[in-house]
């Protein structure tokens, strides 16, 4: 007898199922898929902030923050991925007398984040970034008078840059426009809390009394919308 058919039988029943399966996968793979890099802009708005300093606070509303950040994100998983930002703000808070000054912030984040490919080209995510701040608070010297009613402004104060700790939640979505690139855009709140150790001098002396660094707690919190494409 023939093994002709046999072998045919062979080939139909094993070799071209595998094939079809390996077509398929191709087929199935996206670029919501790879690793990117991406790129936004961001703006914060509401929100405010506080400053605590013994056992007095006080608090008040923030302006608009815009800023600039990059991120690299590595997919793990298909509902699975993390990632990591570097990004710098402008913030401030409302003020009567208005110097134009505005601190900065530089963020060191993860990202972890969940995600769901709605189609081929569309993937909604929700992340948890979390890491570390370093603020440079430019705003001190407008806040003399409110923490010691014997200090009326603060002059030459140093120490204004500290490292703090910040969390928040984005709820975002990105489009593969293109082969190799796209769009994402994200809508959260961002928290943030730092310990300042300030010194300095004002016109009736030092406004640690005993020459000694003055601790300031700063916190504040904002809606945020970030735009921009990625790789």
């Amino acid at each position: 007898m023939s093994k002709r058919p046999s072998l045919l039988i062979f080939a139909l029943t094993t070799l071209l199922p595998l094939s079809f399966a390996s077509l398929a996968g191709a087929q199935e793979h996206s670029k919501l898929d790879d690793p990117y890099i991406g790129v936004n802009l961001h703006l914060g708005f509401g929100g405010s902030e506080s400053y605590e300093v013994g056992n007095n606070s006080w608090n008040r509303d923030l302006t608009a923050s815009f800023g600039l950040a990059g991120r690299y994100v590595y997919p793990l998983h298909a509902y699975f991925a993390l990632g990591a930002s570097l990004g710098i703000t402008s913030w401030r808070g409302t003020s009567d007398s208005d110097d134009g000054s505005r601190n900065l912030l530089f963020d060191l984040l993860v990202l972890p984040t969940g995600k769901f490919a709605l189609t081929r080209e569309l993937e909604v995510y929700v992340s948890v970034p979390i890491g570390l701040g370093l603020n440079s608070l430019n705003e001190v010297n407008r806040l003399g008078g409110f923490f010691d009613p014997f200090v009326q402004a603060f002059a030459e104060v140093e120490g204004n840059t500290a490292i703090g700790f910040a969390i928040g939640g984005m709820l975002g979505a990105r489009y593969q426009a293109i082969e190799s690139v796209g769009l994402l855009a994200e809508f959260g709140y961002i928290h943030h809390s730092f310990g300042h150790e300030l010194t300095g001098t004002v016109g009736v002396g030092s406004f640690s009394r005993a020459g000694e660094p003055l601790s300031v707690d700063v916190s504040f919190g904002q809606f945020a919308l970030n735009v921009g494409a990625y790789f």
